[in-house]
């Protein structure tokens, strides 16, 4: 019984709410990434702040904090670098932004030729299975 339970218990990630922004402190702690690590993320260019820091600070928002985990991940798991975590963001991005592209476009439906072709086709099935259940 305990087992079933434990396993019906899943360990949920903080989720930042999107209305708030998060002192760096406060995003060391979510992101489980050191200050002197986001501040380089911070200079490097995978991460933007919201405010700049000569006017009262750096403050993130969920979305920064969700590339952060990101960026953690990549270097934990996979021994990713830097270039190539800035890589694989920037690739990421792109394939978000051609999938957003593609669903505003209906989706393809076949020629006319490719029906006939697909019909040609489920016949000739249909015949070599009606002439092997004859023999």
């Amino acid at each position: 019984m305990k087992a079933t339970t434990a396993q019906n218990h899943h360990l949920r990630l903080f989720e930042p709410d999107p209305a708030l922004v998060y002192s760096i402190d406060a995003v060391e702690r979510l992101a489980r990434i050191s200050r002197r690590t986001i501040l380089i993320y911070c200079r490097h260019g995978p991460v933007s702040p919201l405010a700049d820091p000569e006017f009262g600070g750096y403050y993130f928002n969920r979305e920064a904090i969700r590339v952060l985990r990101r960026i953690g991940y990549l270097q934990v798991t996979h021994g990713v670098n830097l270039a190539g975590i800035k890589f694989i963001l920037d690739l990421t991005a792109e394939v978000q932004r051609l999938r957003t592209t593609l669903a505003m476009y209906p989706p393809p439906t076949p020629s006319i030729q490719g029906k006939e072709l697909i019909c040609q086709t489920l016949r000739n099935s249909r015949l070599r299975m009606i002439q092997q259940s004859r023999r």
